[in-house]
Formats: structure tokens, sequence, C-alpha cells
């Protein structure tokens, strides 16, 4: 024979199988059982436990860089709003002076802060799953994956809702010192300004 596959029941059992099939075949053919190196064994037990290993490193790996780009988008937002508000600073003041409390101007930021990222987070969510449509596209064939499987990309609900989650508590964050900025504006203050 040049070729024995074997497909345990346990996963877990895999070690116990590839060490008696050793010996086996090494008392059949008379050779040493103790010597590795006469018979090549591919396990592919192992090659899926290799894999997950290296997608859970790429997990963590874009998982602090989506955290780091989250970090300067919420800064960025965060710019925006406060020149928004630099920039409606009389208009505040007249709403103000119109019989506006500070909570409406309060939420009326967060909710434009919170909405801004959402509108991002979702081109964000859209331009990923075009990405992952194209990936699963390319074929993927060779021995190697005839016997683990094609990794296949997939966006997973658990990640869409975490993602919705931050992006909203990010939204909020950067809102909120531009809108507590807003809420104490003076109206006399505000409409002097130019």
């Amino acid at each position: 024979y040049s070729q024995i596959l074997l497909s345990p029941k346990n996963p877990d059992t895999s070690d116990k199988i590839i060490e008696l099939v050793r010996r086996v075949v090494a008392l059949r053919g008379g050779y040493d059982p103790s010597d590795t190196e006469f018979l090549t064994i591919f396990d592919s037990v192992a090659a899926q436990k290799t894999m997950s290993t290296i997608f859970l490193g790429m997990k963590i790996f874009l998982g602090i860089v989506g955290g780091v780009t989250l970090l300067v988008a919420g800064i960025g937002i965060a710019n925006v709003m406060f020149i928004s508000v630099k920039q409606h600073i009389k208009d505040i003041g007249i709403q103000m002076a119109i019989g506006a409390r500070s909570i409406n101007i309060l939420l009326h930021y967060i909710i434009e802060g919170v909405l801004t990222t959402l509108l991002g987070g979702v081109v964000g969510i859209l331009f990923v799953k075009v990405i992952i449509y194209y990936v699963n596209q390319i074929p993927v064939t060779g021995s190697y994956f005839a016997q683990i499987g094609a990794p296949k990309p997939i966006l997973s609900t658990s990640v869409l809702i975490t993602v919705i989650i931050v992006l909203g508590c990010i939204g909020v964050l950067a809102a909120i010192f531009p809108a507590i900025r807003a809420s104490r504006i003076d109206p006399a203050e505000a409409l002097r300004e130019n």
C-alpha cells in the first residue's frame, strides 16, 4: 500500500491511532517502532488545530486593528462635532433665546454624532459584505483543502451585533463633549458671534 486513510470517530484519539498504526506498520515491515522516519503521517486533526490557531491569531490581530480604527474614527467624529458646534454657535444661541433648553441642544448633538457614526458603520458593513462575497468566489482547491475543507469567510451575527453596539457607544462618546459644550452656550454670547 502507498497510502492509508483513517478517519477517527473521535478526533481526540487521533494521536493514539497514529501511534498504533505506526507500530503495526513497523512490526509488519520489520522496522523499529520507535523510528518515526520510516513512515510519513499527515494528521489532518493536528492540521486543523494549527489552522484554528492561525485563524485565532488573525482574528485577534484584525480585532486590534479594528479597535484602533474605531478609536481614530471616534476622534475624527468628535472633531467634526466640535467644528459643527462652532459653526452653528449663533443658531444654538437663537434656539436657546426662543426657548430651547440645554437638554434639547445636548440631545440634538448626541443624536447627530450617533447617526454619523452609525451611517459610517453601515457603509463599512456593506463594504465588508461585498469583500466577503468576492473572496468566497475565489476557488480554493488542493489535496490539503480536500481533507480539511476550504475556509469560507463569513460575517457572523455576533460580530455584527458587537460592531453595532461598539459603534453606538463610540458615537455617544464622540458626541458627548461637543454636545455638552453646545448645551452650555450662553445665548447672549452666541448671538454676538460673527
